[in-house]
């Protein structure tokens, strides 16, 4: 199954990437970092970082087992902002019907995992 992905670019005010930040992934509404194991990758072999970690290149971009509402506390030097509330992982799936030339309709779904199913419609 695929794991619930976070990607955030953290940029200056003229929209530049702020590298050489510290990340910490907190329990909402608290200073505690979440018991979660936060993945680098969706591959089950990959390696995890430690909470808090580094990223040299200004996107925080990380993986949890299953969707979670988190706080996320992003550093640089001594300015703390802190995005509160945050989904990761939680969209929700998205689903259309198409009509084909001969008349059968299909429905067309992304799931929450990105995966692409069409089925014919009765």
């Amino acid at each position: 199954m695929a794991r619930a992905h976070f990607y955030k670019a953290v940029q200056d005010a003229q929209g530049n990437l702020v590298g050489d930040i510290s990340v910490r992934v907190l329990t909402p509404g608290t200073d505690n970092p979440i018991v979660e194991t936060l993945w680098q990758d969706d591959d089950p072999d990959v390696a995890v970082y430690a909470n808090p970690f580094t990223d040299s290149d200004g996107v925080v971009d990380f993986y949890l087992s299953a969707p979670l509402r988190v706080d996320i506390e992003v550093t640089k030097d001594s300015l703390v902002t802190l995005f509160e509330d945050v989904d990761v992982g939680a969209q929700p799936s998205t689903s259309l019907i198409l009509t084909d030339t001969n008349d059968v309709d299909w429905q067309v779904t992304v799931g929450t995992d990105g995966a692409l199913t069409t089925t014919a419609l009765p």
